[in-house]
């Protein structure tokens, strides 16, 4: 209903997947596509086939959508239509390389990139600094954040409301 009215970003959200349980993982997408889903396209690496488990990582021919290969294109190009890269670092206890090839590659498509990351300065390195993201050490700020971007399309008086009640 709202999207006729008006523009909403395509907003990739990326987060680490390895290493987590897919519980876990799809916990996290799925609050953030119900928390976001109204004011922008909400496009997160779970909605096609991923891998979560380490064991998963070397590549396998048994199931041809989980090779690498397609994987990463998957994940490119879900970056490479997006409008905005919300890549969410907090809490990680290892640096998390698929998300720092995102953000490479929102880099190279002149992607606006938003990042959480936690004062422990894990991913604080100046290539990823480099990209000139907008840098939150909250979740919460950056959701703010991502919120007022989004309302910069939004000209429809009872989306930009509903979307200040997002706020947190």
């Amino acid at each position: 209903m709202f999207e006729l009215l008006n523009r909403i970003p395509v907003v990739y959200f990326a987060h680490p997947i390895s290493g987590l349980s897919l519980q876990i993982v799809q916990e996290y997408y799925q609050s953030v596509r119900d928390r976001f889903g109204e004011i922008c396209y909400v496009r997160t690496p779970m909605d096609v086939i991923a891998r979560t488990d380490l064991k998963e990582r070397k590549e396998s021919f048994k199931g041809p959508g989980m090779t690498n290969d397609v994987i990463t294109n998957r994940d490119y190009g879900f970056v490479r239509e997006c409008d905005v890269i919300f890549a969410n670092l907090s809490k990680c206890t290892r640096p998390s390389i698929g998300t720092i090839m995102e953000i490479a590659w929102a880099y190279a498509h002149h992607k606006y990139i938003i990042i959480v990351m936690d004062e422990n300065g894990l991913h604080e390195h100046g290539m990823i600094l480099g990209t000139h993201p907008v840098v939150f050490k909250t979740f919460e700020e950056a959701a703010n954040h991502l919120i007022e971007y989004c309302k910069t399309g939004i000209s429809d008086p009872e989306l930009r409301g509903y979307a200040d009640g997002l706020k947190y």
